[in-house]
């Protein structure tokens, strides 16, 4: 940590005047938004900026931090360069399978037609289309549900820094997350291990199995 008061710090200590003397040395421009910190607070701690992003030459970068941790107690930083070629997006459709259960429950069904409909008109509320520029794997419903529940309690903690039981909530919920995390990284790559099973004679398969054995320095992509 480089504390200095052109970061946000209440007072400037040696490593943060230290730092500050290479950064004009290197004519680096400082990205950081004042008043916008990048590690959370606790109870008994005033949020910090402890990370910081610099810049150098004529980029045109705009910086932003979010409010997204990965369960960690530093912020994601989201950064925007300019470029000249922008990748296209990727319309891409997740389904809450179990609210299209529950939807699908709620209506009785007559004739081939109101099965038909009520089939459609629950995949409809029950689906969210999004625009991406990576292809990914589509995301466990669990997952966001557990996502969502914390992103709420971290809104409310940010207005209540004192409450220690919604603080002792949010550390339960992590925990749960983690578990989560952990089997679903088990189901995946056991899957994947199947895949690969069936496709030997492929050359992504190969690159794996050397990135594994540390043959190889770069893995394909499969």
């Amino acid at each position: 940590m480089q504390p200095h008061t052109l970061w946000g710090y209440p007072q400037t200590l040696r490593a943060g005047r230290l730092l500050h003397c290479l950064v004009q040395e290197r004519h680096l421009n400082l990205l950081n938004t004042p008043g916008s910190p990048t590690r959370a607070g606790t109870t008994s701690q005033r949020p910090t900026t402890p990370d910081l992003t610099f810049s150098r030459g004529p980029l045109s970068v705009q910086w932003r931090v979010t409010a997204e941790n990965l369960l960690s107690d530093h912020f994601l930083i989201h950064l925007s360069i300019s470029v000249s070629h922008i990748p296209r997006r990727r319309l891409v459709t997740n389904i809450d399978w179990d609210a299209f259960r529950t939807a699908l429950a709620s209506h009785s069904f007559e004739s081939y037609e109101n099965w038909t409909s009520g089939i459609a008109a629950a995949l409809s509320s029950s689906s969210r289309r999004a625009r991406i520029r990576h292809p990914i794997q589509d995301p466990d419903p669990h997952f966001l549900r557990l996502w969502r529940r914390r992103k709420r309690l971290q809104r409310s903690f940010r207005s209540q820094p004192q409450n220690t039981q919604l603080a002792s909530r949010i550390a339960a919920l992590r925990d749960e997350i983690v578990a989560h995390c952990a089997s679903l990284e088990h189901s995946r790559w056991s899957a994947l291990c199947d895949n690969l099973d069936s496709a030997l004679h492929s050359q992504s398969t190969w690159s794996l199995f050397k990135s594994l054995l540390a043959l190889s320095p770069r893995l394909l992509p499969l």
